[in-house]
């Protein structure tokens, strides 16, 4: 069994981001969070035990967390930002 979620749930999650963040592109609302936002995102993804650092994924939602945390409609599957 795979560490990460099933490719369709990870297709799930994707398609989600991806719907929100044209919706707030259509909003005129930011699409990227700022520099100290996203560092803030990335080490809280870092000192979590759902991180693979090597290859830099969730094992909650198996996204490619270096991308991810800089979009502002993106969450946290665990809720922790």
């Amino acid at each position: 069994m795979s560490e990460f979620p099933s490719g369709v749930d990870q297709l799930k999650s994707i398609t989600q981001l991806i719907q929100n963040v044209i919706i707030d592109a259509v909003k005129g609302d930011d699409i990227f969070v700022n520099d100290e936002l996203e560092k803030h995102r990335i080490d809280t993804c870092n000192s979590c035990n759902r991180f693979d650092s090597e290859s830099r994924r969730c094992k909650e939602c198996g996204c490619f967390m270096d991308q991810k945390v800089s979009y502002s409609a993106s969450e946290c599957p665990l809720n922790k930002w």
